[in-house]
């Protein structure tokens, strides 16, 4: 699946996730089988990444009726894979992911705002691929920071 062919995260339009509450899981690739005596064996299922995001939209009214025409839309009522920037431990990246079964909450309504809670899965975790120094980089900077840098070069970069 090449990222470039998928529906974009309206981000102009969206802005991204709550950071407050949001959380990833990699799903447990590992099968245990029970021995009589001794220790049990591990051995993989697939070599696959399976990640499940879990996250919250915050809203205005107009955001909130645009992310629903979005996902009928343009996503196929939710079906399509997408292109999504989401924190994933490297910093913010954009993986294709797509709504889980019941990923996509109810609007409810705080304030002038609404929330959404969202469930998404990708196969990818952008951490699982970065090379040892630049984990190391990102242990004495910190991922927020790493971020802050990226974009700031991103900006001086554009800028010529």
């Amino acid at each position: 699946m090449n990222i470039d062919d998928l529906e974009p995260w309206p981000l102009a339009k969206l802005d991204y996730p709550l950071n407050n509450g949001y959380r990833y899981q990699r799903h447990d690739n590992r099968q245990h089988s029970q021995m009589e005596a001794g220790a049990g064996v591990s051995r993989l299922k697939s070599r696959y990444t399976v990640v499940e995001y879990q996250f919250e939209l915050l809203l205005t009214a107009a955001q909130e009726a645009y992310f629903r025409w979005w996902i009928a839309a343009k996503i196929n009522m939710g079906n399509d894979w997408f292109a999504m920037p989401l924190l994933t431990g490297a910093a913010v990246n954009t993986v294709a992911a797509q709504f889980s079964k019941k990923g996509i909450g109810a609007s409810v309504k705080s304030g002038r705002f609404f929330r959404v809670k969202c469930k998404a899965v990708s196969f990818e975790l952008p951490s699982e691929q970065l090379e040892e120094p630049v984990l190391d980089d990102l242990l004495h900077l910190g991922t927020m920071e790493f971020t802050a840098g990226v974009d700031t070069l991103r900006k001086a970069v554009n800028e010529d």
